[in-house]
């Protein structure tokens, strides 16, 4: 759970619902807090485009696709980090997520813009 939870027990929950109640002293905890934590935890690791494409909605509570973090490879957008035991590009979490919040920015300002 948290590192400052008040009980230690993990928390699940919908990366879609707001809120997540602890199952042992029932408190409530802010989704968002929860994802930031989670988030905090991983941002230094590396995993394969698979790997963060299932923890996207867990981290920051959005989808993200294989095929567009294998695109932004090939764009340049992000650096190399090398390939696991079978070979499969690496990419750092905290990268990807910065790219993902940088597409989602993006977007709006060109909706708002037309």
């Amino acid at each position: 759970a948290l590192a400052d939870g008040k009980c230690g027990v993990d928390l699940y929950g919908s990366p879609w619902d707001q809120f997540v109640w602890c199952p042992r002293c029932n408190a409530k905890w802010d989704m968002e807090e929860v994802r930031d934590w989670l988030f905090s935890q991983v941002e230094d690791r590396l995993a394969t485009a698979i790997e963060i494409s299932r923890a996207a909605p867990s981290l920051w509570g959005d989808v993200l696709s294989v095929n567009t973090i294998r695109s932004w490879e090939h764009r340049a957008t992000r650096a190399n980090h090398g390939t696991d035991a079978r070979g499969r590009p690496m990419y750092r979490i905290g990268d990807v997520r910065k790219r993902f919040l940088e597409s989602i920015e993006s977007r709006s300002k060109r909706k708002k813009a037309s």
